[in-house]
């Protein structure tokens, strides 16, 4: 649980990390809320086969060029 929470009070409590549209705030409120089952929730994706597709990644660094790291947005 306490992995759980690091993570969670880790985030951008105002950026939008991800397409379901919700803050890190939200994230925050709701494992304070349910830290058990937030937990519990977390730890089953982790075991199931769904989990086990998402343990598999093929990385392929893009390196950027000395111009492009310079660029300021």
């Amino acid at each position: 649980m306490e992995e759980n929470r690091n993570v969670v009070e880790g985030m951008d409590k105002n950026n939008v990390p991800e397409e379901d549209g919700n803050t890190g705030e939200i994230y925050e409120q709701t494992f304070e809320t349910f830290p058990r089952f937030i937990t519990a929730m977390y730890n089953g994706c982790l075991r199931s086969e769904f989990s086990k597709r998402w343990k598999r990644a093929k990385l392929i660094p893009i390196v950027k060029s000395e111009k492009e790291k310079m660029k300021t947005y």
